[in-house]
């Protein structure tokens, strides 16, 4: 078995990826009790695993658990058009049981195939906004990395299905659907969704003023109107 990964300093030339994992010399900080490692994202190329590919996934430090830092992978295909394949997400494993959480950022059909040809390697969470969060958790995720706009709801969606029962299902279900048309929104582009979900946090948080950093989509009046009727039903954090 070789040695637990380690992310590093990542270099890029002429947008390639020079090195990708590395030493991290930065200790772990404390908080609460429990010790944190500083986070370092970077980027591996799957030929690394397997000579001749050039697909990518992003790695973030997570927390030591004993003394072992637990990397996980962000699958971020859908966004950018490249992605650890299922088979080397494993070979990535294998390699480096300490690279063992996954943000798999698919439709929840994608995340069952992942979750299935890994066997069991990760414990899998999905992001999207909150997007089919009901059935990707039926697909095997262990949670969701939640959306800031409406996360109470989401949060009230997974412990309901929790509850394994077919009245947590139902319960689950019809609170995914007060927030399906926000997601839906939001999602139809990275760019919507940072535009507008920043204001529906800030509306929800009593936050007055948003500030946008050029170069970024501007909301229009339109888009304003519907972000508003969309999250209107959801009160105050």
């Amino acid at each position: 078995m070789r040695e637990p990964a380690k992310l590093g300093v990542v270099r890029r030339a002429s947008d390639r990826i020079d090195q990708a994992v590395a030493s991290l010399a930065d200790p772990p900080i404390a908080i609460g009790g429990q010790r944190i490692a500083r986070v370092a994202i970077g980027v591996l190329r799957e030929r690394e695993l397997a000579p001749g590919l050039e697909r990518f996934a992003v790695l973030a430090f997570t927390r030591e658990v004993d003394g072992v830092r637990r990397l996980a992978a962000c699958r971020l295909k859908q966004f950018l058009g490249a992605g650890l394949s299922n088979a080397a997400l494993a070979t990535l494993n294998r390699q480096h049981p300490n690279v063992c959480m996954l943000k798999g950022e698919a439709p929840a059909h994608v995340i069952e195939r992942l979750v299935a040809d890994t066997e069991g390697m990760y414990r899998v969470f999905n992001g999207r906004g909150g997007m089919e969060l009901p059935e990707c958790l039926r697909a095997g995720c262990v949670g969701m990395i939640p959306a800031p706009e409406c996360f109470d709801v989401q949060v009230a969606v997974y412990e309901a299905m929790r509850r394994e029962t077919p009245e947590g299902d139902v319960e689950a279900e019809r609170r995914y659907r007060e927030i399906l048309p926000l997601i839906v929104f939001m999602m139809s582009s990275v760019e919507t969704f940072v535009c507008y979900g920043k204001r529906v946090v800030a509306r929800r948080l009593g936050i007055e003023h948003v500030f946008d950093r050029a170069p970024c989509q501007r909301p229009t009046e339109f888009g304003l109107l519907t972000a508003e009727r969309l999250a209107s039903a959801l009160p105050p954090l």
